[in-house]
């Protein structure tokens, strides 16, 4: 019988090609990875991976267990889904994830206000960009902006949230203020690459000013956050990020093609766990208040001073 616990690491290394990579993704030193693969090396008596200098690569016997090594880990993941499903108390630990320009929002203050009113309910914040992470059993609840690209998932659409354009006081000193999208192309302007370079603003920057120059580019909402702050460049970044940032003006308002979803999503096997259905039951409700800051109602363009807080 073998350590059933390797096959993690045979995965993460398979998926990364690196012992590095696999470490990263487990959270533990990249000695240990080599230790767990070669245990398991000597558990199946196998030699899994050609190990190079350019990182690691499947055998033929290590390509011919892949399959049954991927239902493993999905028989696992849904056991532990199934296991929680069956918790019916209201207390313990709630995961939730997100992607960093949402943490970046308003996710935080939805989360702190549902510790509030459910205090023996612990919430862990799960930043990440990936839809897996529910898939792998990182977390529990999803808030997402767009609709659900897995169709495993199951949730509803809380509201739409826009984009917009913003630029901070030292830009428009410096360089004017552009006053349609037309004029995006005679400015300077924080372009978009890796991970949201096809997200829905990006694409609409592409098709509106594609001769404007790119002053810098971001793989992360927050890497345009601090860009525009520094007056690198306009940034479009989401309406409940850059109306509530006192050094930015919105210059440009939110405009068709620029709004995109905020979605909350869960596995069907744990829509009625206690726990997972109050949280559903709290952000429809708690959701409404905010939504003049999500579609970016709170704010006027030409620099107006941002709200301070939730319009009712």
């Amino acid at each position: 019988m073998i350590d059933w616990d390797n096959l993690r690491f045979f995965l993460a290394v398979a998926r990364s090609r690196s012992s590095n990579g696999a470490a990263r993704e487990l959270k533990v030193n990249q000695s240990t990875v080599v230790r767990r693969i070669e245990a398991l090396e000597n558990e199946l008596k196998l030699i899994l991976f050609h190990k190079k200098r350019d990182g690691y690569r499947l055998t033929l016997q290590g390509e011919a267990l892949l399959q049954e090594a991927n239902a493993v880990e999905t028989s696992v993941f849904a056991l532990t889904r199934k296991a929680s499903a069956m918790d019916v108390a209201l207390s313990g630990t709630l995961r939730v994830t997100t992607a960093e320009g949402m943490a970046l929002g308003l996710v935080p203050q939805l989360l702190e206000e549902f510790q509030r009113l459910h205090p023996a309910i612990q919430v862990d914040l799960v930043i990440e960009d990936r839809y897996s992470d529910l898939s792998d059993g990182k977390a529990e609840v999803a808030l997402r902006a767009g609709p659900p690209g897995d169709g495993t998932l199951v949730g509803r659409k809380l509201s739409d949230q826009s984009w917009a354009v913003y630029a901070s006081h030292t830009y428009l000193e410096r360089y004017g203020k552009p006053i349609t999208p037309d004029d995006l192309r005679h400015h300077r302007v924080v372009g978009f690459e890796g991970g949201i370079e096809n997200i829905t603003p990006a694409r609409w920057l592409r098709s509106f000013a594609p001769q404007c120059e790119i002053a810098s580019r971001s793989n992360s909402v927050l890497g345009l956050l601090l860009a525009a702050q520094s007056g690198l460049g306009l940034a479009l970044l989401p309406c409940q990020i850059g109306d509530r940032d006192r050094t930015l003006n919105r210059v440009i308002e939110p405009q068709p093609g620029l709004t995109a979803g905020f979605w909350i999503l869960t596995h069907p096997e744990l829509r009625e766990r206690p726990k997972i259905r109050v949280f559903f039951d709290f952000m429809v409700k708690e959701i409404r208040k905010y939504r003049p800051l999500l579609l970016g109602q709170s704010r006027a363009a030409s620099g107006d001073p941002p709200g301070s807080g939730p319009t009712e």
